[in-house]
């Protein structure tokens, strides 16, 4: 897996999600069935991978090592560029607006007192070639036009969705930024036998999260330290320049 990622650019993990790990372990956890988290083993929603943070991954590759018992889970995938010319006008136009409140994944190890949520389009980019960020359980639209152009959304990515098995030894890749992903229910034992993915995120640009990093290093700063510094730093330079003669 780790070859293959590096064609498509650098690694990179997060700091307060899975332990920093580059290549983080997927398995349910009892008693977080119901968790829109990949810890859950109920329907989970689809969703594009991190988009609440400053530099969410370009790349997400999952491995399957093992399948669940009854081998009925399937990683859905759909497209936005097989949809945007189906969605109307008016639902395009809401979605290309700051409308949407997207939440923090609870895999953040986050104070939950505070709020580290941001306001985003849905769609970005180019017009007929668009770049999508979504997440069905942690995004919130604004008002009620911005949820029926996004529920518009959801019913389109539903109809051209491909679903994959992840057996053994499958490796499947998807670009973040064009691509969502959910999960099909599976009945877990917890018997040490439960499906088990592996995980690993890569970006093209990597020099852009470099404030975040360490020299030669691959894992940003916890959210918090990311947000905290956006507002120390608003503030800088916000004041008026020292000059000494």
């Amino acid at each position: 897996m780790l070859l293959f990622m590096m064609f498509l650019g650098e690694p990179i993990a997060y700091e307060d999600e899975k332990e920093g790990l580059l290549i983080q372990n997927i398995c349910p956890v009892k008693g977080q069935e119901k968790k829109q988290e990949n810890t859950g083993s109920n329907y989970l929603n689809f969703h594009t991978e991190d988009g609440f943070h400053p530099y969410p991954p370009d790349h997400l590759a999952l491995l399957g090592l093992r399948s669940d018992h009854e081998k009925i889970a399937e990683t859905i995938t759909a497209s936005v560029r097989n949809v945007v010319d189906t969605l109307p006008g008016t639902a395009v136009m809401l979605l290309r607006q700051p409308l949407y409140r997207l939440h923090p994944s609870s895999s953040f190890k986050l104070n939950q007192h505070e709020d580290y949520s941001v306001r985003l389009p849905v769609l970005t980019g180019n017009l007929s070639n668009p770049q999508m960020c979504i997440h069905y359980s942690s995004m919130v639209a604004e008002n009620e036009e911005a949820e029926w152009a996004l529920n518009k959304l959801r019913k389109a990515l539903l109809k051209v969705s491909v679903a994959f098995k992840l057996l053994p030894g499958d490796l499947l890749i998807m670009d973040n930024r064009l691509v969502a992903h959910a999960r099909t229910p599976f009945r877990p034992r917890y018997d040490g036998k439960d499906r088990w993915l592996q995980r690993m995120f890569t970006v093209v640009d990597f020099h852009r999260s470099g404030f975040s990093r360490g020299h030669g290093k691959h894992v940003c700063s916890p959210l918090n330290v990311e947000f905290t510094k956006d507002v120390h730093f608003s503030k800088f330079a916000a004041r008026k320049p020292i000059v000494i003669d």
